[in-house]
């Protein structure tokens, strides 16, 4: 059996790595796609609008607390409490494991809350044409906050439902610095809304340091 020649093994090897060449690319290119998809196909959020603005006048003190999530969203509760911190409502809010208060906060904050979603009509459009045809879901969500004063041993509680609109779309990751605030509207006006009917109810009276 003769052996091939030199020139004709050459011209094998390179028709191979040409092939392998080509067999990469397209695979790069595939990925390329894929990751094009998966990343620019996101969801921006607009505020569902249920609870109107309002406007908060803190009382005289600012109130330390110790929280603990019974049940709930807990990104939400952490958006509300950042809130009432950085408005002034409260001094400080400090989390702790399994409800164990330690009694050295004024108050001691126990929250309750779920949030379920509703799937748009489109479910099935926007999965198959992956997010070309848009859809939107609407997330419900409720918080509970049952806040008891460390001195006294007064209870009082607060509850607000609010929603989230989701509109899933292709490419709306160019919204990206929008993306997130319709969600923080809602928590703004949940927060106001909790913090007015537990100063109603007689909470944030006399504990806490003053106003500066």
């Amino acid at each position: 059996m003769n052996a091939p020649q030199p020139e004709a093994l050459a011209d094998d090897r390179w028709d191979r790595c040409g092939a392998d060449v080509t067999y990469r690319t397209g695979a790069a290119l595939w990925g390329v796609g894929i990751v094009l998809l998966t990343t620019t196909s996101c969801y921006i959020t607009h505020a569902g609008g249920d609870l109107e603005p309002i406007a908060v006048v803190p009382t005289g003190s600012r109130p330390t607390l110790e929280y603990g999530v019974d049940s709930g969203p807990a990104y939400l509760n952490q958006k509300i409490l950042k809130h009432w911190k950085d408005n002034g409502y409260i001094a400080s809010a400090t989390s702790v494991e399994s409800l164990r208060f330690t009694g050295t906060a004024d108050y001691n904050l126990t929250i309750d809350g779920f949030e379920w979603r509703q799937s748009g009509s489109r479910v099935f459009l926007n999965a198959v044409t992956f997010n070309f045809i848009p859809r939107t879901d609407i997330e419900r969500l409720q918080v509970r906050y049952n806040l008891q004063s460390v001195r006294t041993g007064q209870r009082f509680t607060a509850q607000v439902t609010d929603s989230v609109k989701l509109t899933f779309q292709l490419f709306i990751l160019l919204a990206y610095p929008w993306m997130g605030d319709g969600y923080s509207a809602t928590s703004r006006a949940m927060a106001d809304h909790l913090y007015q009917q537990l100063k109603d109810a007689g909470a944030f009276g006399s504990e806490g340091r003053a106003v500066e």
